[in-house]
């Protein structure tokens, strides 16, 4: 997380009727809670596992040092990610804006489009890491904090779902059809990722609460 980040502050501009920020910058906002949640299961287990010296469990413990590792990366990553998108929307608004007999109108409203687009598409790798680290993680966690789980891998899906939308509303009015049906292909692709292991993680927890 950036230190000049402040939710008080995000969620007031969020409502705003300012354009920015919008769908996209949400969408890693909500990204970045989920992972947030996935930090928090993970200290829990660890504290668990530390506290009751369980050397048996030396290999989950391992793979949750891993899994929080990989967290605090991305915290980071997903809070710069909204500020990008913010950004480009910005920059491409601006080109909008730009008289329609501008010779430089054409290319730059091609490349901010592009830009506008791949912001998403980054950060569905992002979910797409995180997904699996979740999935990892219930199999790990006990019984008593999967509940975390459930909802952590429902605001990732929520999240790649916002991100799709955001990439085809981009790709949409590309001049290079080519270079929007590749960028349209790899969101489809993360975003079916991010699916499967949703349906498999939320099973698994409703399971574990029902049972």
């Amino acid at each position: 997380m950036t230190d000049n980040f402040s939710l008080d502050n995000y969620i007031e501009r969020l409502r705003s009727s300012a354009p920015t920020p919008g769908g996209g910058s949400a969408s890693c906002i909500v990204s970045l809670i989920a992972t947030s949640l996935a930090s928090m299961v993970s200290k829990i287990t660890l504290d668990k596992i530390e506290n009751a010296n369980d050397t048996s469990r030396n290999t989950d413990k391992e793979q949750l040092q891993n899994i929080l590792s990989l967290c605090d990366d991305i915290e980071g990553e997903l809070a710069n990610l909204s500020f990008e998108d913010e950004e480009s929307y910005n920059q491409l608004s601006q080109v909008f804006k730009m008289p329609k007999d501008d010779a430089n109108r054409k290319d730059l409203l091609e490349k901010g489009l592009e830009r506008c687009a791949n912001v998403p598409l980054k950060l569905m790798h992002k979910l797409n890491d995180i997904s699996e680290a979740i999935d990892k993680l219930s199999n790990l966690c006990s019984a008593n904090i999967i509940s975390d789980i459930g909802v952590a891998i429902s605001q990732v899906r929520a999240a790649s779902d916002g991100a799709l939308i955001i990439t085809w509303t981009n790709t949409k009015y590309m001049k290079n059809r080519e270079n929007a049906k590749r960028i349209n292909d790899e969101a489809k692709f993360f975003n079916s990722q991010i699916s499967e292991v949703y349906a498999k993680v939320l099973n698994k927890t409703v399971g574990e609460i029902q049972n």
